[in-house]
């Protein structure tokens, strides 16, 4: 992109460049989205008056591996002045949800 460009020069000393040397690979694996569930058998069901009952737990989020450097090769900021640039951003939430489906 621009190796041979000087990071710092006396006219402009707040180094607002983005430069190549700060680019790092994104690649990256996400469990995004898992629910795991199990229906108990239609005999047991029907002596609660029921005809099926569920139960599950679901995740979001739950991991990610990575050699990125930030919190997540996901998260950017996306302005004129900052493309591609993730200015410590927080990372997508963790969330669990358990629950039940009652079928009468």
């Amino acid at each position: 992109m621009n190796a041979g460009k000087t990071l710092w020069n006396p006219t402009d000393v707040t180094n607002k460049v983005t430069h190549s040397y700060f680019i790092e690979d994104g690649s990256f694996l996400r469990c995004q989205d898992i629910t795991i569930g199990y229906t108990l058998p239609k005999q047991l069901t029907n002596k609660w008056g029921m005809s099926r009952l569920r139960f599950y737990v679901s995740g979001s989020n739950l991991f990610i591996i990575t050699g990125y450097s930030g919190y997540d090769p996901e998260v950017d900021v996306q302005t004129g002045l900052t493309s591609g640039m993730d200015y410590n951003r927080y990372p997508r939430s963790r969330s669990f949800v358990f629950g039940a489906n009652i079928t009468f």
